[in-house]
């Protein structure tokens, strides 16, 4: 029989105007304060940031720790890599007991009930959540930065060029799990599980490396 390849397909929850079905939009706000309670997490990941050795970590966070780190940088950064993107302290962030064991299995159900077809079922559902990071004044309008270079008393100044408030790499993605039809986590133990999911810039600045679709295989 011929291999049968899997198609991929993106679902963004909330979307106008999609999801906007009244003149209030009240079914997208709704929608909205759903998604967003996925983002209480669990205050333990401060750990990672302390400091400590290993051996005075809980059992479970060195475990997590080991996990990501053995993630091919090739595919994803290391977390040491991401720390000007992101203080370490805030790469982990596991969601509250109540939202993995409830409401996570509940958007994965819920997801492919409401995007399956019949001719196309859906195997499983990879859930991300996205926080979008606000531009900074400078950013929007262009920044000037100085390049100091002591070694061949260098000081050139070079301008980068505006933010857009909607780039790729302004929203922060973190990876919730994969999800069966039944709304069971799948991989327990998958290294990247809740932990940042970045989207960078590629080398020449202009297109971007989507680390973030690598990671899905798509």
């Amino acid at each position: 029989t011929p291999e049968v390849k899997e198609r991929f397909q993106w679902v963004k929850l909330p979307l106008r105007p999609r999801d906007v079905r009244d003149p209030l939009a009240i079914s997208y706000y709704r929608r909205l304060s759903i998604s967003e309670r996925l983002n209480y997490g669990i205050p333990a990941q401060q750990l990672f940031a302390s400091g400590l050795p290993e051996e005075l970590l809980p059992r479970e966070l060195v475990d997590v720790r080991r996990r990501r780190t053995s993630v091919p940088t090739d595919l994803v950064p290391s977390p040491q890599a991401l720390n000007n993107l992101m203080p370490p302290q805030l790469q982990y962030r596991p969601p509250i007991f109540e939202v993995q064991r409830a409401h996570l299995p509940s958007y994965a159900r819920h997801i492919i009930e409401e995007f399956a077809r019949k001719d196309l079922p859906v195997k499983y559902v990879k859930v991300f959540r996205a926080e979008h990071r606000m531009v900074t004044p400078r950013e929007l309008t262009g920044i000037k930065r100085k390049e100091v270079n002591p070694e061949v008393k260098s000081n050139k100044e070079y301008a980068v060029p505006p933010l857009d408030p909607y780039a790729p790499e302004t929203f922060l993605p973190f990876y919730l799990g994969k999800y069966d039809p039944q709304g069971n986590l799948m991989d327990p133990r998958d290294p990247m599980l809740f932990w940042y999911t970045p989207i960078m810039p590629g080398p020449d600045g202009k297109d971007y490396c989507k680390i973030l679709g690598e990671h899905e295989g798509n």
